[in-house]
């Protein structure tokens, strides 16, 4: 098998209206989540709160939003999407390749 790691960027959504954690330790656990697939997290961009461009749901006008660069396997997008499917926290997940 190849070693390579290829090189990401995910940026979350998070929802953080039904937990009692701050917003640092939500954050710590989402880099726990990158490691667990095999990812040695870089450079970590809290940008806090923001009003979404378009509402979708009026009881969530807003999120906390956070980026992540990374460097994974090939499957990091997929593996990473996969265990976070069920975390309530994590309303959405974006990962971009760079």
């Amino acid at each position: 098998m190849s070693s390579k790691k290829n090189n990401y960027r995910v940026t979350f959504i998070l929802d953080l209206r039904e937990t009692d954690e701050a917003p640092e330790t939500v954050i710590e656990s989402m880099k726990s989540e990158i490691e667990a697939i095999d990812g040695e997290v870089g450079e970590v961009n809290d940008m806090g709160q923001k009003d979404f461009a378009r509402v979708t749901d009026v009881k969530r006008p807003t999120g906390h939003y956070v980026q992540i660069d990374f460097a994974g396997p090939a499957n990091a997008n997929t593996a990473l999407q996969e265990r976070l499917h069920l975390n309530k926290v994590a309303y959405r997940i974006f990962v971009e390749a760079v």
